[in-house]
This record gives structure tokens, sequence and C-alpha cells, in this order.
């Protein structure tokens, strides 16, 4: 199910700048995953971009919360019933991803 999302422009703004992160799950350090991600031209973080296990160094720990905490915002901000509209929350997740999304 991940291949066909990742590669569909409805789920996600621009297929061509998708990177695959994941958390270094045991299942995700596997060989036989990192060749099947490969096999299917999905860019991702393997084990030789990964940093050591420790927390501080792993962003999928805090990407979660920088996201929600800013798409809280922007919905709180807006009035009334309005802030609970999907819209709303599409809206205010892509502000977030435009915000952080092209730092190189």
């Amino acid at each position: 199910h991940v291949f066909p999302f990742l590669k569909n422009e409805e789920n996600v703004i621009d297929p061509d700048e998708v990177i695959f992160v994941h958390g270094k799950a045991p299942c995700m350090r596997a060989y036989q995953t990192q060749h099947l991600l490969q096999d299917n031209d999905v860019k991702f973080w393997g084990n030789d971009i990964w940093p050591g296990n420790s927390p501080d160094l792993n962003i999928a720990e805090h990407i979660g919360t920088i996201i929600k905490d800013e798409v809280e915002k922007k919905m709180l901000s807006e009035p009334g019933h309005s802030r609970y509209l999907d819209e709303t929350t599409q809206n205010a997740h892509f502000r977030c991803f435009e915000k952080h999304g092209n730092r190189h």
C-alpha cells in the first residue's frame, strides 16, 4: 500500500520530492526491506544515512510533534466550526510542509 500512495499526486505535494522516513525499526533496517524500497524507486533514508539509535538524533521521534503543533495552532486560529473542516486541516498541513519542506 505504501508504494502507490507515495507515487500518487493526490496524496503528496510532489511525488519526486517524497523521501520515505522510518524510525529504524528492525523490520525497516532489514536489507530485504531496503532492497524492496530501492527496487520500487522509492527515495528513502537507508541504513547508511540514519544516525545511531539515539532518540536525540532521530528526526522521526520529533517530526510528528512539530507537524501536530503547527497544524493545531493554525486550526485554533480559525473561527468557530470552520476550524474542524477537512479543508482547514488539509490547508494547515500544506502550509506546515511548505514552511519546512525545502530546507537543504
